[in-house]
């Protein structure tokens, strides 16, 4: 249990953890849900994973619903990349950035359980079929993460690959 918390990141604590931890209880109170074990480390892991789905979705819904309507605009991440190597501070203030979107997205999603442990009561197919609905919502958030995260890996290798190429004609 100690190496687990030696080995995440202040990075996954603020951006994970917390957001599930808070999920989880306030959605345990204020809804028919009961997601939280009786086993402190099972506990955790819930907590932890509850975590990266609300990463997920501030990641894959939240933040290009705020881009379309221009709460916020990025730079292209080749400019990213290129700027967070001479300035560190980048990167820190990019945590605190997502932070706040996990925020944003925990709440929407706690707003989300409550409305769901409402409908479920009124509609007996989703109170029948919840849990597969569930499933197939995480099956298409994780793939839709997986494809998010690989673009960036290609990006980060197209920008490398070019830049190596740009060092050699020198």
């Amino acid at each position: 249990m100690e190496t687990f918390f030696e080995k995440i990141s202040n990075y996954q604590f603020l951006n994970n953890l917390l957001p599930g931890t808070i999920f989880v209880a306030v959605v345990s109170n204020f809804t028919s849900f009961t997601i939280e074990n009786e086993n402190l480390l099972v506990s955790l892991f819930i907590y932890y994973f509850v975590g990266i789905v609300i990463s997920r979705f501030g990641s894959l819904v939240i933040e290009p619903i705020l881009k379309r309507i221009k709460i916020v605009t990025y730079q292209p991440y080749s400019k990213y990349i290129f700027a967070s190597s001479k300035d560190k501070k980048i990167n820190l203030l990019m945590e605190h950035n997502n932070l706040f979107r996990s925020i944003i997205a925990m709440l929407f999603l706690i707003g989300l359980a409550i409305f769901y442990d409402i409908l479920q009561s009124f509609c007996p197919f989703i109170e029948r079929n919840g849990k597969i609905i569930v499933l197939l919502l995480l099956i298409i958030l994780f793939l839709l993460s997986f494809r998010k995260q690989t673009k960036f890996i290609f990006y980060r290798i197209e920008y490398y690959t070019n830049e190596s190429k740009k060092e050699d004609e020198r």
